[in-house]
């Protein structure tokens, strides 16, 4: 993997500021770069292809790791993941040899209540205050996180099996206990979980 640096001395000059000779100090390697991008969940009210872009996929390919659009449907997760590893091939390197990671973002507000229904209903109480009302609930119901306790860990584990290894899980609101319950039903049971290794 290549080596990336901090220059100890670093010159600059631009339209607001002029840096002249200054020490970056401690010097440490750079850390890794993750580049977000790629396929997300067809629909009407979305107005992206599905489909991963050569530029994007060039620049994903160039670092050190891939964050998952949020809106992108496990499927999809498997298809460009299928297309970095081609071109990381192309170039003579894998996944495995870049110690390359894949990450992915996601929404979700957790519900103990174990009628789908109600759970749901909770949740568009909240994730509807927060996501664009430009996207209907069938979309965001594609994509993000809902249901019960046991859909939102089936679902996260579709992405752990389609090659997820980290997950950003966001809150809805500030609340200390929606935290509680992440720890509780997702931090907790996925401890242990592991995606299978990179080619």
């Amino acid at each position: 993997m290549e080596e990336r640096r901090v220059r100890a001395h670093v010159s600059f000059e631009g339209k607001y500021y002029r840096l002249n000779d200054i020490s970056i100090e401690p010097l440490t390697q750079v850390p890794p770069v993750w580049v977000a991008g790629g396929q997300q969940y067809a629909h009407e009210a979305s107005p992206d292809k599905a489909e991963m872009s050569p530029k994007v996929l060039d620049r994903i390919c160039r670092w050190d790791g891939w964050i998952v659009r949020p809106t992108a449907h496990p499927k999809q997760i498997v298809e460009d993941l299928a297309d970095i590893d081609a071109e990381l091939s192309r170039r003579g390197t894998s996944r495995a040899k870049k110690k390359f990671t894949v990450a992915h973002e996601n929404f979700c507000w957790l519900s103990e209540k174990s009628d789908r229904e109600a759970a749901v209903d909770e949740q568009k109480r909240h994730m509807l205050g927060v996501v664009s009302d430009e996207r209907p609930w069938d979309y965001i119901e594609a994509v993000y996180l809902t249901g019960t306790i046991d859909d939102i860990q089936r679902r996260i584990q579709e992405r752990v099996d389609a090659g997820v290894e980290e997950i950003f899980l966001h809150t809805m609101t500030a609340d200390v206990r929606q935290l509680e319950l992440f720890a509780k039903h997702i931090l907790e049971p996925f401890a242990k979980v592991h995606a299978k290794a990179a080619p």
